[in-house]
């Protein structure tokens, strides 16, 4: 197994070096020593050096807690390497094609007036550079959208609950940022609020979690605080510790568990699909079928089990909507919705884009966002 693990690595390593040298190639001829085109041997040495530059970024998260401004500083370095990069692979296989089209007789004037467009590479470099700015700008802001959902056999008032996952505290996600998603959380005044899963990552530091517990404890909701545990938090659960702390400042943890809500709505928590988990025909099986049901899944899977079982709402995170453009069409192929609220029938399924991003400071796709969901009777 730690065999292929490291095979896997090593051709990413090696197919990122490759993509890198396609885009440096486009600059060729605008980088010169003493006035000479670099030689391909110096443009793979500067792609295999870039490649390692956005490696050590992204590993900064987990390897520099003790060290915030260190970390934030190799975060921005790896923001602006990882959009340039995207922007430059999206934009020069388009430049590549309608040049080779304009390369025919018959384009011949358009040829001419493509070449001072494209300005060697200058015209990419400039998008590269605005989308990188917009990217590293989008995944500080916060945003709210807002569902309706009808619910069959909900009694009673409508229901507000305020969805937030993906807060990755420590490597992505900063003290003050998790303060102002507090913030805006209490002002909707929810019912019920739902921690969807990664709170942290694997390697965020001890004070940074003991901070993340105490500003968490000021989230307010009538009906309470629910918490699931998400993929990169299983070694942090083993110990027990982190289920201690976040029930000692109120928050519930459920795992593969049911509790009902004023009486009225059925709650299931699943532990994350990375670990052996009860099947979910068994906890449905446990519920009282005069009540809907809530269903907490960090990873949006199973989801037609899911309908087939009666559940009412699934709330998911775990995709950060893509976060990097075309990464929701990646993420579409691996799970079964990617972002936002589908229906199939009674079910209904609402995946976040999460509170904060991985990896490095940038986001193309969709917002960081908090969601607030009203259901309401059918």
């Amino acid at each position: 197994m730690q065999f292929h693990i490291m095979l896997a690595g090593g051709c990413l390593i090696l197919m990122i070096t490759a993509l890198q040298y396609y885009i440096l190639q486009h600059f060729r001829k605008r980088i010169r020593i003493h006035g000479k085109e670099l030689k391909k041997s110096t443009l793979w040495i500067l792609s295999a050096v870039l490649t390692a530059g956005m490696l050590l970024c992204l590993a900064a998260g987990g390897a520099l807690p003790h060290i915030p401004w260190l970390q934030s500083l190799m975060g921005l370095l790896g923001a602006v390497l990882m959009g340039t990069m995207s922007t430059c692979l999206l934009l020069f296989p388009i430049v590549d094609i309608i040049t080779m089209i304009l390369r025919l007789p018959v384009f011949q004037k358009a040829a001419a007036v493509w070449k001072k467009i494209c300005m060697g590479g200058l015209t990419v470099a400039i998008a590269a550079v605005m989308v990188t700015a917009y990217g590293i700008w989008n995944s500080a802001r916060i945003t709210l959208t807002e569902y309706t959902v009808p619910i069959n056999g909900l009694t009673g008032e409508p229901m507000q609950l305020v969805l937030l996952s993906d807060m990755h505290e420590g490597s992505a996600l900063r003290t003050d940022h998790l303060q102002q998603v507090v913030e805006k959380t209490n002002a909707l005044s929810p019912d019920c609020i739902i921690l969807c899963g990664d709170l942290f990552d694997e390697n965020t530091a001890d004070t940074e979690r003991d901070q993340a517990y105490k500003t968490l404890a000021k989230l307010e909701a009538s009906m309470g605080v629910f918490f699931v545990f998400g993929n990169h938090e299983r070694n942090l659960k083993q110990d027990g510790s982190m289920r201690a702390a976040l029930e000692a400042v109120g928050i519930t943890v459920i795992e593969d568990d049911i509790t009902t809500l004023d009486d009225r709505l059925q709650i299931i928590g699943r532990k994350d699909i990375t670990e052996q988990r009860i099947p979910l025909a068994e906890l449905t099986a446990k519920t009282d079928p005069e009540l809907p049901i809530l269903l907490l899944d960090h990873q949006p899977k199973d989801t037609q089990k899911a309908a087939e079982l009666g559940i009412d709402l699934q709330v998911s995170g775990h995709t950060h909507g893509g976060q990097v453009f075309p990464g929701g069409w990646i993420s579409d192929l691996v799970n079964e919705a990617t972002y936002g609220l589908r229906t199939h029938g009674d079910y209904h399924l609402i995946v976040s884009s999460g509170c904060s991003i991985w990896g490095v400071p940038f986001r193309t796709a969709k917002t960081t966002e908090i969601v607030s969901i009203t259901l309401h009777g059918n």
